[in-house]
């Protein structure tokens, strides 16, 4: 049996989650596409404003290995006042682009690869908590790497993912959050198209473009697409792409964002803020932080 395989069949032991009160417990979200979800809705702030105010935290590798059953290698930021405090902290998965592949279990040097873009290259140089361009409630940041040689995040991969991340640590399980660049930004799309009731309450993607069907997968679901109009590989697919998922959007409409004369890097852009005010008009404005729209989802 091959480690993946391994992983696989540790990580679907099926289980069954019984519902607790807050006051009781943790609850689990479903995982499963078309099972019964508590519907994502717009919620109140107050109970991240309760969180410890981060200082700025520390930002570890976890390298992929036989006992962590995590199936990637990953970066995991973990906000100043996490050690000292027993709350649950919204969790956020950053998806990488391609061409950062590697296997961290035979040469742990691959993982430092993912650290030149996204938000792990914002922790990395110092421009996330407390900077301003950072969310400005604590956050829990996952960052994982394809294991080479596969070159794609996989639906069943991710979910198990998040699944064993859950169990690791404390998680807010009403709050994941995913957004991803370029290929992570599709496989983002896909991963809510697979699992539109799984464990993710809204996404935001940049340079991403979903699968061209089961448009309905993601109905009422909070996206938020950042696009670079001379990216025509992406920009000319996502703008029917947005439109076909909010013909079956009665609550939540898909967004999307298009940056005049911006190719395919629009991530830097979007994740600093710096993009603001440079969208174009004749799409959804740009006119407030990412991460306070996420933070208005819960599920």
């Amino acid at each position: 049996m091959s480690y993946k395989e391994f992983l696989r069949k540790v990580v679907f032991v099926p289980v069954i989650f019984i519902f607790l009160a807050a006051s009781c417990g943790k609850d689990k979200t479903p995982d499963q596409p078309n099972q019964p979800s508590q519907p994502i809705q717009p919620v109140s702030d107050a109970d991240l404003k309760a969180l410890p105010k981060d200082a700025g935290g520390t930002h570890t590798p976890v390298v992929l290995n036989a006992t962590d059953n995590t199936i990637y290698g990953y970066y995991f930021y973990k906000p100043s006042g996490y050690d000292a405090s027993t709350a649950d902290y919204p969790l956020l998965i950053s998806l990488t682009g391609g061409g950062v592949e590697g296997n961290s279990m035979t040469n742990p040097s691959d993982l430092n690869k993912i650290l030149g873009n996204g938000i792990q290259y914002m922790i990395k140089n110092n421009a996330w908590a407390p900077k301003p361009a950072a969310p400005r409630y604590a956050m829990l940041v996952i960052s994982p790497q394809i294991t080479a040689p596969e070159v794609t995040y996989s639906p069943d991969d991710l979910n198990a993912f998040i699944k064993s991340i859950i169990a690791k640590y404390r998680v807010n399980i009403h709050r994941i959050y995913m957004t991803g660049l370029s290929t992570g930004g599709s496989n983002t799309f896909k991963y809510v198209q697979y699992y539109p009731n799984g464990y993710v309450a809204a996404i935001v993607t940049t340079a991403g473009v979903g699968p061209s069907t089961n448009f309905p997968a993601y109905k009422n679901f909070p996206i938020w697409a950042f696009v670079g109009k001379n990216d025509t590989q992406k920009y000319d697919p996502l703008l029917p792409h947005i439109d076909s998922i909010n013909k079956y959007s009665t609550t939540i409409k898909a967004k999307v964002t298009v940056y005049p004369g911006v190719g395919h890097n629009c991530w830097d852009m979007t994740y600093s803020g710096s993009g603001m005010g440079k969208e174009d008009p004749n799409y959804d404005k740009f006119n407030m932080s990412i991460y306070d729209w996420l933070f208005q989802y819960a599920k």
